[in-house]
């Protein structure tokens, strides 16, 4: 009766809707499983005991309603109104069917009470007893039914969920990492001929320091739908999402025209503006692209596939940005060159090869030396290599941290060896990458150094620049206070390139903002240079901030930011960089003959 009662009410709700929808539907396919649940136990309750009238009754009117159940979920189109009105007319006479039973069993007993009474007392204690038991076993049996169900539609889920994860970027809903990998792979197994396109979004970070997170999700989002449309139109081409702003393609030919037409197409796309928030965004993207025939392996190594298009993308970014750079033996040579020095510059560290130069810093009324910055050069061969051919490179290997602490402790002994024997003052300056911020051992590292070499703390300048990287800005400010804390310096370098910002400067308690020699040129004729470097001067001054000023080549140049107030200058006009002792003695012995006043 109770399953009676159910079925007739998910009728109901459906007679309320005027119709089905995917909730009834699964509503009256969950109240049909109980009856043909309620009538297999009855057909078990059959051949296991006794077949009477009764239950013959039971069983067929229940076998009808879900007939006609059956009936309308398979076929949902038929006129629904005399639908629900014989299955209604059907519940009808299957209620008045079991309310009907226990009057034929009142007459039964009665009839028996007459000729066997105490047996059949018996036997109807026996009766009611087995039938609250086996009621109760076939609502157990249904509790449980209902729990696997749930249990199982849950685990579907999550199993779903999780494939998503794996598989899915979840904000751009595009194949991740993983699934480009797979794909690019097995068509690459095929023996298919194949080029992976890398797509870099240019100058995202300002957009999502200016607009806000919420609108970067949105130019990704937007980037990625646009990049998709043109990579679809070609048979079994792939886009992706790998991180970031990072995307990438793959097509599955290596055609020079045909990978022009739509590499530029990605390139013009990208560059329509986007509305996001109220806003206009026109962001921009660099495209680096590698033929799986540039690949030394074969088949080709997807990881080497992407070295070379992460190789070609960098390319397009150094040139200027806004372009597509196709991987070609002149880069091939160039990487090839990196890849050289990526596998040794491990061993130049371990060796003692690199070399720690200075460049002088001088105060601008007096163009007295104050201290050096240290700079890192490495002797490989003989041949000395510049910063600017491993830097880059030691940062992708993850060696710069290394690279910066070799430098400081070098230098921080220098200096303090140095002024202690000369009885100068000079400060030293080191550039800390933004891996160092990753967690809290630098703090740690520069106690080390200042302790093992007896430089005192506020002699050593600690120069931060603001990159992607410096992204945890809370977990930034601590490592800086920290080191503040124990007497460093902390100074802003290359202020005006296009990352410093001044919730950036606000952030940190820095002592020192060093100009980008960016800024310099035409200073000494250009007004508005001036108003700039004004402007940045006052700005320094409210934060209680020093200014140094990179890049100063010109006598001009100096004289004219001695005026406006400047404090400190460095550049070619004062000394290049040198080996440590070269620079130290050099500038020793310019304080000892120098004026004190110019």
């Amino acid at each position: 009766l109770n399953d009676l009662m159910y079925f007739e009410g998910v009728l109901i709700e459906i007679s309320r809707a005027e119709g089905f929808d995917d909730s009834s539907v699964a509503d009256l396919s969950e109240a049909l499983d109980r009856l043909y649940v309620r009538t297999q136990d009855l057909r078990r309750r059959e051949e296991a005991y006794i077949e009477t009238p009764i239950t013959k009754v039971n069983i067929a009117v229940l076998e009808r309603l879900i007939a006609m159940g059956d009936e309308g979920l398979a076929n949902q189109a038929l006129a629904f109104e005399p639908f629900i009105r014989r299955v209604f007319d059907a519940i009808q006479i299957a209620r008045r069917e079991i309310f009907i039973q226990p009057q034929v069993l009142h007459r039964l007993e009665a009839t028996m009470e007459n000729k066997q009474e105490g047996i059949v007392l018996r036997f109807m204690t026996f009766a009611l007893v087995a039938i609250a038991v086996f009621s109760t076993l076939c609502g157990l049996t249904l509790i449980l039914l209902q729990r696997e169900v749930s249990t199982r539609r849950l685990r579907d889920e999550a199993e779903s969920r999780a494939y998503f994860l794996a598989y899915f970027d979840p904000l751009t809903i595009l194949p991740n990492r993983t699934q480009f990998q797979e794909k690019v792979v097995a068509q690459l197994a095929e023996g298919a001929n194949g080029t992976v396109g890398f797509v870099d979004l240019d100058n995202f970070k300002a957009i999502n320091d200016t607009l806000g997170h919420a609108a970067g999700d949105e130019v990704l989002r937007q980037t990625a739908k646009r990049i998709e449309g043109i990579v679809a139109n070609h048979k079994n081409g792939i886009s992706a999402r790998l991180s970031g702003d990072e995307f990438a393609f793959f097509l599955p030919f290596d055609d020079a025209n045909r990978l022009n037409r739509v590499a530029v197409a990605v390139l013009e796309g990208c560059q329509e503006p986007i509305q996001a928030f109220g806003n206009s965004i026109e962001p921009g993207v660099s495209i680096g692209l590698a033929k799986a025939s540039q690949t030394e392996s074969k088949p080709p190594d997807f990881g080497e596939l992407l070295r070379l298009a992460d190789f070609a993308l960098y390319s397009s970014k150094s040139e200027g940005k806004g372009r597509v750079t196709v991987y070609d033996s002149a880069l091939q040579e160039r990487f090839v060159m990196e890849r050289a020095i990526l596998e040794e510059l491990p061993h130049a560290i371990e060796n003692d090869e690199l070399e720690v130069y200075l460049q002088p810093k001088v105060d601008l009324r007096t163009y007295a030396t104050i201290g050096f910055e240290a700079l890192v050069r490495w002797r490989r061969n003989n041949e000395i290599v510049p910063p600017n051919a491993f830097i880059r490179l030691a940062e992708q290997a993850a060696l710069i941290s290394e690279i910066d602490l070799y430098v400081m402790r070098k230098a921080a002994k220098l200096l303090a060896s140095w002024n202690l024997r000369h009885n100068t003052e000079f400060t030293v300056s080191v550039n800390l990458s933004a891996m160092h911020f990753n967690s809290r051992a630098i703090i740690n590292e520069v106690r080390g150094v200042l302790a093992a070499t007896d430089l005192p703390a506020n002699k050593l300048t600690l120069e931060i620049t603001e990159s992607e990287q410096l992204s945890d800005w809370d977990a930034v400010r601590t490592i800086l206070d920290s080191l503040h804390d124990i007497g460093c310096r902390i100074s802003v370098d290359d202020f005006g390139t296009g990352y410093s910002s001044l919730a950036y400067l606000r952030t940190i308690n820095a002592d020192e903002l060093k100009i980008d020699r960016s800024l310099l040129q035409d200073i000494e004729s250009s007004l508005n240079v001036r108003y700039v470097f004004d402007a940045i001067i006052t700005l320094a001054a409210s934060l209680d901030m020093d200014v140094v000023v990179e890049g100063i080549e010109r006598n001009e140049q100096a004289e004219a930011l001695r005026t406006m107030g400047c404090g400190t200058g460095q550049g070619f006009l004062f000394g290049r960089p040198e080996p440590a002792i070269t620079a130290l003695e050099k500038n020793t012995k310019a304080v000892v003959s120098r004026p004190a006043q110019v």
